[in-house]
């Protein structure tokens, strides 16, 4: 049991952002410290069992549907082997039992499926209706540009903000508190991640 590492899923991936951003970034900070009294929400409402959000458990689960949804997404359109291969080796990978903690597992997985939407976005034109053939994709790039960041928002239903405090704060009605909190925590969860993505990516300058 001792290679089995537990950490603060989200609560790190905002204090990485923290530490890797050159100016401060009085948004997330307000995130980190308001984070612990949102999850308190969630588990008041039976969003998992109590201490998992923290430990990893929900950010596992949206891995697993991010997976999916990539691989929905992938049946529409005629992938190649590179592609294929990445998608069963990010899929093993969010059950793996490692070194790794969750954070970097969660980075890992997301990176690796904003990578193969960039693909997308860049070799394939909208439809309205399905075309046969499919429309080819190949795994010719590493890179990560605004596009692919957007069609993975696309293809994974996140809804991204400016302003990540805005998903701590409560919307709906309390017959549907349940389901905000899942959606909630799930778009900051993603939301957290891309920003992550992009500052280390993009903004920084590596692979850019």
């Amino acid at each position: 049991m001792k290679d089995i590492v537990f950490d603060g899923c989200t609560e790190v991936l905002l204090q990485d952002i923290i530490d890797s951003s050159p100016a401060k970034d009085s948004d997330v900070e307000t995130a980190l410290q308001q984070l612990p009294d949102f999850q308190k929400v969630c588990e008041n409402q039976e969003l998992c069992p109590k201490g998992e959000l923290i430990r990893g458990l929900m950010c596992r689960n949206y891995l697993r549907d991010a997976v999916q949804r990539m691989r929905k997404k992938l049946a529409s359109v005629e992938q190649d082997g590179a592609i294929n291969g990445i998608i069963e080796t990010t899929e093993k990978f969010v059950e793996t039992i490692g070194e790794e903690t969750e954070a970097e597992r969660a980075y890992i997985v997301v990176r690796n499926l904003v990578i193969v939407s960039e693909n997308i976005a860049e070799q394939t034109r909208r439809q309205v209706l399905p075309v046969i053939p499919k429309q080819p994709v190949q795994m010719k790039s590493y890179h990560i540009e605004r596009e692919g960041i957007r069609e993975f928002e696309e293809i994974t239903g996140v809804k991204r903000e400016k302003k990540l405090e805005r998903f701590l704060q409560a919307k709906l009605p309390p017959l549907t508190a349940k389901q905000e909190c899942e959606s909630r925590y799930k778009n900051l969860f993603f939301n957290v991640l891309l920003r992550l993505i992009i500052l280390r990516e993009m903004e920084e300058g590596v692979q850019k």
